[in-house]
């Protein structure tokens, strides 16, 4: 894949040669990740490397090792040794061995370790033993420019670059407690320097508040030890430098006294035998590899204290010491690695740290971007800034497009669904959908986007007038409003004007939308900003992202008369099972004639006509152009996704909430799991937007409240119906709000009981208390979940026996008597067959589906069951017996339920998932039957 990294050539002696260049990355191995580098710090580690003799070690090279990444893209170093042991990003892609992290994760790096040798596996990776050989050589050919290989995997990551191939134990996964990339640039230096500095006042020294620390070197390793020593509280804190701008800094940051070796008339153990009242220091820690230095502080450390030297000094560095008079003072000198942190239990502490103010590494740092880069090293250099770090711009996506093109039909592995007739939707596509070129024999996949390979991405490239295309700061967008009129393309009966404010797109005086309006303008679909309701955010999008949006028909939504029918099967058929939107609100701005303040996003209301074309008449879709319901699936989804990657929606909550709809893609053969990345994606934006503190919140407004509310228990059902099917582990693993008047009541769906317009109240307030009552599933299948498919990682889990005998039955019995007993409340309150109360669809329907997913657990957790017995107890027993006659009860139910969804002619309305659930108590079934079959002709 094609990236720019900061190669490492040849130095001209002690002057490095870092040069900007335009190459290409390798693929990656099992074990690694691309990643996709947000920003990277500058570290003088990555100075001794690039100045290292030729002799000793390959040029050109990739160096970085302060990298922060979100997991999405291969990530490499720039240097003709691409480099950089810091750094942070997103994860593109990882290899079939990585467990650490998925696509879309933010990572930050660290160094690597061999995770084999004794040091490793008690604890201390820092002193792996092949520690230099595994972060310092390097590999071959990780990056190629104009025909050299460049080496990478400098510390197992070489982060100098946009895009890098990162090792698994270099990656620490911060998703959970990093939300933004806004936030992940700042933390980038944390996996080297800073956590060196901070690991070796508390890990190394295991300072407190009796000790008086010396920090020789105030950089970035140097200022984070004062900072460190300030928190754990030290008597005495002391910094040592030359620079006057640092040692001020030092004062700020905790520093009780400091001292300027600059100054020819102040002799340093003195001075430090002075503001110790004659004791010396207890800690003294060097960060300069100067030798002058470290035997000066060995001299003024007191007895009994600690020289730690974590500065590299030269290769050919020796120390004299007297042995006897060594041994009388009791002194210890000891060397460090990382201040001997195992990075992933110790960066995230950082973050805390950072967030309480007790470590303010903002204050260290300053943000350059890469053709900066020798702007940044000078600038280190003379003292003007502690840390540089590097912000990677986020890439085009025209540009990437192009460049993903030729990959995708490389490494395309993932197969669409092929069915055009198919009026299914939820979490898998049809099997059976042809790409729209007839003629065309490639198989389609969803790729990132999802999209049909053949039919779209070998399109004609996008050709861009060059008027379209406008360079320059966002500042500038006013300067050229030409742009806004030739990107939103509005229709000649509506008037359009941009507001400076807050520089969204607005409609002045809309126009009411009728279905004679469309039709005169001879189009199928129209600009969003026609209907007043709708409204996107565009003031972070530089020109060429919204001239791609555009293109892409990322602000095109149907005409009036077809959107009418998107929006009644949306509410019809996906609201009930997942009532996202309030949907009184919703009908009334929908239907209002002039913009007001609250307004749907545009990325929720495309991913609404995702989830709601494929209950739409086929002649609808043909309507519009879509040659097949995959088609325009695909078509919307793709939309969908555009708009989220370009980070258009800036509200969490609606980003959950549209992410949340877009887990209902994905494949039969989907390898990548893209609804439960998707599902993964809104959690995490749901509980940024604080939705799973939902019941906490100070004084919210009542709206508020119910958003996050509705928000949270969605997300709760999803996370239990996906795993539940497609046998896989939780997101969410403990319910804390799943009880008492924290569930859902008929309270929260008031208004919409009475607003609704496609449901009668009766017949709403019905399907309001089916969904009550499937989040009151949610409880125990959270438990069924767990112990059937558990978390971590497979290769621990060598069965599902559980170690604990006793304990891993009294698990199993409170999973069934919680199963029980949700199903003796069901039941009174919708019985089944359901049929037989009400002849309403919807209701029969939404009830069959309830008791599918309840038979569905039982049969999984009877399942568990007997395979623990079996491995326990030799013979058939009773209790084996018994369990087998569950399973078979939880198949006949799901049986049932489906048996009466087809005599109703119901079952087209299933959501394709429906598949994973009906499976194995469906062949069972058949197998009964064809079993039966003989004997019966027999005794005819």
């Amino acid at each position: 894949m094609d990236t720019k990294f900061i190669a490492a050539y040849e130095p001209q002696g002690t002057t490095p040669d870092f040069r900007l260049v335009n190459g290409s990355v390798r693929a990656i191995h099992p074990s690694e990740l691309l990643i996709r580098v947000v920003a990277t710090g500058i570290c003088h580690t990555d100075l001794i490397f690039a100045t290292w003799p030729a002799d000793q070690i390959p040029y050109p090279k990739v160096l970085g090792h302060e990298g922060q990444f979100n997991t999405f893209l291969v990530v490499s170093a720039m240097i003709t040794e691409v480099r950089s042991c810091l750094g942070a990003g997103v994860v593109v892609e990882a290899g079939p061995g990585v467990t650490k992290a998925r696509p879309g994760d933010f990572v930050l790096l660290s160094f690597h370790n061999c995770k084999d040798c004794y040091d490793c596996k008690e604890g201390h990776p820092s002193f792996c033993s092949k520690f230099v050989e595994v972060n310092y050589g390097g590999e071959d050919a990780t990056y190629t420019a104009e025909g050299t290989n460049l080496r990478g995997n400098f510390f197992g990551q070489s982060s100098f670059a946009e895009l890098a191939v990162v090792k698994e134990t270099s990656v620490v996964n911060v998703t959970n407690i990093i939300k933004t990339e806004e936030e992940l640039k700042l933390f980038a230096p944390l996996g080297c320097g800073f956590q060196t500095g901070a690991a070796t006042v508390e890990n190394v020294a295991r300072a407190n508040e009796k000790d008086r620390v010396a920090v020789l070197g105030l950089g970035g390793v140097g200022l984070v030890s004062i900072m460190t020593a300030k928190m754990l509280a030290c008597r005495t804190i002391i910094g040592i430098d030359r620079v006057p701008e640092r040692l001020e800094l030092a004062k700020a940051l905790g520093a009780t006294h400091v001292i300027n070796t600059a100054d020819e008339n102040i002799d340093i153990k003195d001075e430090i035998q002075r503001v110790t009242d004659g004791k010396g220091s207890s800690i003294t820690i060097d960060t300069t590899g100067n030798m002058g230095l470290i035997k000066a502080g060995l001299e003024f450390t007191a007895n009994r204290g600690q020289l730690i030297f974590v500065g590299v000094p030269p290769l050919d560095a020796m120390m004299d010491l007297h042995l006897v008079t060594f041994m009388q003072t009791g002194k210890v000198i000891r060397g460090t690695i990382e201040g001997d942190a195992v990075p992933a239990e110790y960066l995230p502490r950082m973050v805390q740290w950072y967030r309480e103010g007790k470590l303010p590494i903002n204050k260290l740092i300053s943000f350059y971007k890469p053709e900066n880069f020798e702007t940044a090293l000078k600038d280190m250099k003379i003292g003007k800034t502690v840390k540089p770090v590097i912000v990677c711009r986020k890439r085009s996506p025209v540009v990437v497009e192009k460049q993903q093109r030729t990959q995708f039909r490389n490494s395309l592995q993932v197969i669409l669904p092929k069915d055009p007739s198919s009026a299914a939707s939820d979490d898998l596509d049809s099997p059976n959908d042809a790409c729209i070129e007839p003629d065309l024999s490639v198989e389609c996949g969803p790729e990132s986007p999802s999209m049909c390979f053949e039919s779209l991405w070998d399109q004609p490239e996008i050709d861009y007038p060059a008027e379209r295309l406008i360079r320059g700061a966002a500042e500038n967008y006013a300067k050229e409003p030409g742009i806004f009129e030739m990107v939103l393309n509005q229709r000649k009966d509506s008037d359009f004007t941009i507001i400076s404010e807050n520089s969204r797109v607005h409609q002045t005086e809309p126009k009411p939308a009728s279905s004679s309006d469309a039709k005169l303008s001879g189009q199928s679909h129209i600009i969003y900003s026609y209907y007043s309701f709708l409204d996107l955010d565009i003031s972070g999008l530089l020109p060429d992202d919204i001239n791609y949006l555009e293109a892409q028909g990322c602000f095109r939504v149907p005409t009036p008369e077809a959107l009418d029918e998107f929006v009644q099967e949306y509410f019809l058929h996906v609201h009930p099972a997942l009532p996202l939107l309030d949907e009184a609100w919703f009908w009334a701005i929908f239907t209002r004639p002039v913009r007001g303040r609250s307004n749907l996003s545009l990325f929720v209301f495309q991913a609404m006509l995702f989830t709601a074309c494929s209950f739409l008449p086929f002649s609808t879709l043909r309507s519009l152009g879509f040659a097949s319901v995959h088609n325009a699936r695909d078509t919307y989804y793709r939309r969908s996704k555009l708009l989220f990657d370009l980070c258009s929606e800036r509200n969490l909550v609606s980003s959950a909430q549209g992410a949340l709809l877009l887990s209902y893609n994905g494949t039969m053969k989907d390898q990548k799991r893209t609804n439960s990345i998707w599902l993964s994606t809104a959690i995490h934006l749901a509980q940024a937007a604080g939705a799973d503190q939902f019941h906490t919140s100070l004084n919210p407004s009542l709206t508020t409240a119910n958003e996050l509310k509705r928000l949270w228990w969605c997300c709760i059902v999803r996370d239990r119906i996906l795993p539940l099917g497609m046998r896989r582990q939780l997101h969410i693993t403990s319910l804390d709000v799943a009880h008492g008047s924290y569930l859902p009541t008929e309270k929260d769906f008031s208004r919409e009981i009475d607003g609704s317009r496609v449901y009668a109240p009766q017949t709403k307030r019905t399907l309001v208390q089916l969904f009550i009552t499937l989040c009151e599933l949610t409880v125990p299948l959270t438990d069924v979940i767990k112990i059937v498919y558990p978390t971590g990682r497979l290769t621990d889990i060598h069965s599902p026996v559980v170690h604990d005998a006793q304990q891993g039955r009294d698990s199993l019995q409170s999973c069934e008597a919680g199963l029980e007993a949700w199903f003796e409340r069901a039941t009174i309150q919708f019985p089944t067959p359901a049929g037989i109360i009400t002849r309403e669809e919807s209701l029969v329907l939404y009830t069959n589906l309830l008791y599918i997913y309840y038979h569905a657990a039982c049969f999984a957790l009877y399942q568990h069951k007997a395979f623990i017995i079996s491995q326990e107890q030799a013979k058939v027993t009773s209790e084996l017996q018994w369990t087998k006659s569950k399973i078979e009860d939880a198949a006949l139910g799901i049986t049932e339920n489906l048996k009466e969804l087809i005599q109703l002619r119901l079952e087209r309305f299933l959501p394709i998932s429906i598949a994973a659930y009906i499976a194995v108590p469906l062949v069972l079934h058949i197998l009964d039957v064809r079993l039966a079959k003989r004997p019966l002709q027999i005794a005819q």
